[in-house]
């Protein structure tokens, strides 16, 4: 028998019913087998993590109940036992087996990733060549991943309705035309080659950070632009080439082309992203499951503490989080006394002044505003050597679910200097002080223990402007900072965990598809009226205004509607009422942010999911209605003469 007759019969094989049925059993079987060896493994080894951490430190256990930190890292450390992670990498892995097998390509499959490793696998074990055998074998898993889905998604659409049958074959024209093949190409390698670029030398943390943001990023923006492209040229090309005139003489409706084009334009960007969002999530894992810095190994610390790379990781990073803003003094309240005392003590001078001033309900409210700036900007600000007592309220779900929270604070002085650092003191419940050398201008973070917080869900922590200090004879000193500093309202509030990353992220890989499909519709839309050149201008104007509507909004706020001295400029007029109505249409788009959510170890609040997907979905049925509309007016047979 031939080489080529050996093949042929292993391709019939595969093709088989009984080969299908068998080997989606051992799939499943080895699955569930090697989960479940997992699983015995890390609960029969799983004991008390605070017994591992007084093993671990060589502490007095009497001593160490009760203690707040031990509880806090016994937190740490239990999560170095995820299932949750490795049953998602597991499922994964067998649902995309399990395709495969079915589209008759198990055998092809299995001997493309047995020469993949023979080749890449050498590789991998020098330093020389590492970066050459994760690549290779980042591009056949990813290749691998998007050929089998395209191919499970043409299955799915294989119904005999012209709908489906416009989608199949936009996913056709998508392997076969070039504007979106080098766009796939692009991703594809991009992505295999990303894990290659971190700095190993850089702390842990940070190297998660920057792979979840250039990862995501790189794949929604280079998704985005092949929407763009793609999606007006599937149309476009059509109408152009007259291959038109043979689809719409089938009994295909207008909505039905409109809709089916949108269906496969927003099936290929489903595909894509899902083997994106696949390959980024489980690289995320094996990182997370890599020394940090001071670890000898995975949540192995040298001095058997936990080290600050590890905690910050697990506590702030590869989590989701929920926040508790600073508290402000119900006597502070718009509408209180001391803001009231404050208007009146105001009137009263400016009538020193002007005798006859009766102060309109405007000029209240004015004031109202302006004093209680001015008393909030007061609260957060601390001269030097001066303390303050801040509190947050509202934590009881921290306390219950005994996970460590995040003191996340700011301070600004000097027109935040970058040379200079000040000391900032704070005094837990408990009396423990803690010290930190502060920069000025961004954001830094506490790890605390939730048993500082008391049982009506209150946290009081004091914070000094300068350093305490103990002097020889017992007495408690404040050397302060040299000016004063004041606290932003964007800089100081306290998160804890209320979710996982894992949910979070598939969280945020769905509204980055919405997004996605939103595009997709607006360039089915242009692309029925307009040439390929003018609708892609169009679909990628739409697309970066939406992005930047955040920044469209606050730019408006500062142009004005007049000049420096207050004269009215009908163009800024113009320019600005446009601005703010694109700030206002897009805005829920652009305020769900999921990908800085993930990076900041954020969630992704599902009230902000709703709004900003309701505004999606309105205005993506929205475009489908003027696509409609406007296709089914257009004479796309006009006879020429000749």
């Amino acid at each position: 028998m031939t080489l080529g007759e050996r093949w042929r019969a292993l391709d019939r094989a595969q093709h088989t019913r009984m080969f299908k049925v068998v080997a989606s059993a051992l799939v499943l079987l080895a699955a569930l087998l090697g989960y479940g060896g997992y699983f015995v493994a890390v609960t029969s080894s799983q004991s008390d993590p605070e017994q591992i951490l007084i093993d671990r430190l060589g502490v007095d256990p009497e001593q160490a109940a009760g203690d707040p930190r031990l509880e806090l890292l016994a937190g740490v450390i239990s999560g170095s036992s995820d299932l949750t992670a490795v049953g998602v990498a597991t499922a994964v892995g067998a649902g995309v087996a399990l395709v495969v097998i079915w589209l008759g390509l198990g055998l092809t499959y299995l001997g493309l990733l047995v020469t993949a490793s023979v080749i890449a696998g050498p590789l991998w074990f020098f330093p020389q060549t590492e970066f050459f055998g994760r690549l290779l074998l980042g591009l056949v898993a990813l290749t691998a991943s998007f050929t089998a889905l395209t191919q499970g998604l043409r299955t799915l659409l294989s119904g005999s309705t012209g709908l489906f049958a416009v989608a199949r074959n936009v996913l056709a024209e998508a392997v076969r035309m070039n504007v979106s093949l080098v766009f796939i190409v692009l991703l594809i390698v991009g992505l295999a080659a990303l894990p290659g670029l971190l700095d190993a030398d850089q702390p842990l943390r940070y190297r998660v950070q920057s792979f979840l943001q250039w990862g995501t990023g790189f794949s929604y923006w280079v998704l985005g632009i092949l929407i763009v492209l793609f999606g007006t040229a599937t149309v476009t090309f059509e109408q152009r080439d007259k291959i038109i005139w043979q689809t719409m003489t089938k009994p295909i409706a207008s909505w039905q082309y409109v809709l089916g084009k949108w269906l496969g334009v927003a099936g290929l960007s489903a595909v894509l992203l899902a083997v994106c969002a696949s390959g980024i999530f489980l690289f995320t894992e094996y990182l997370r499951r890599q020394p940090a810095v001071g670890e000898t190994a995975a949540y192995v610390a040298r001095d058997g503490d936990i080290t600050e790379d590890r905690l910050i990781l697990e506590t702030q990073v590869l989590t989701a989080r929920s926040g508790a803003p600073l508290h402000i003094p119900d006597e502070l309240a718009p509408d209180g006394e001391v803001v009231a005392d404050a208007i009146q003590q105001r009137v009263d001078r400016i009538r020193l002044s002007d005798q006859g001033f009766q102060p309109t309900s405007a000029d209240i409210a004015g004031l109202q505003g302006e004093i209680y700036d001015e008393l909030i900007t007061a609260y957060r600000s601390l001269d030097p050597g001066v303390d303050r007592r801040y509190e947050f309220r509202g934590l009881s779900q921290a306390k219950e679910r005994n996970a460590p929270i995040t003191l996340r604070y700011r301070i600004d002085a000097e027109g935040n200097r970058p040379d200079r650092i000040y000391t900032m003191s704070f005094v837990l419940p408990d009396g423990r002080v803690l010290i930190r050398e502060t920069g000025l201008g961004f954001i830094h973070n506490i790890t605390l223990a939730p048993q500082y917080i008391n049982d009506d869900g209150v946290l009081a922590v004091d914070v000094i402007n300068g350093e305490l200090v103990q002097q020889p004879n017992g007495a408690i000193l404040i050397q302060p900072n040299s000016f004063a500093v004041t606290i932003p309202s964007e800089g100081f509030d306290v998160t804890f965990e209320v979710g996982s990353f894992q949910i979070n992220y598939l969280r945020a890989i769905a509204v980055l598809w919405a997004k996605l499909a939103f595009i997709a519709m607006v360039a089915v839309w242009s692309a029925t009226f307009l040439s390929f050149p003018v609708a892609a201008m169009v679909t990628g104007g739409v697309f970066i205004l939406a992005e930047g509507a955040g920044w469209l909004g606050n730019a408006a706020d500062l142009y004005g509607y007049t000049d420096t001295t207050g004269n009215f400029l009908p163009h800024r007029a113009v320019t600005t009422s446009v601005s703010m109505v694109v700030s206002g249409v897009f805005g829920p788009y652009t305020d769900l942010k999921p990908i800085n959510h993930i990076v900041d170890g954020l969630r992704l609040p599902f009230r902000l999911m709703a709004s900003g997907l309701g505004v999606l979905l309105v205005l993506t049925v929205g475009f489908f209605g003027l696509a409609w509309l406007t296709f089914r007016q257009r004479e796309l047979a006009t006879y020429s003469g000749q």
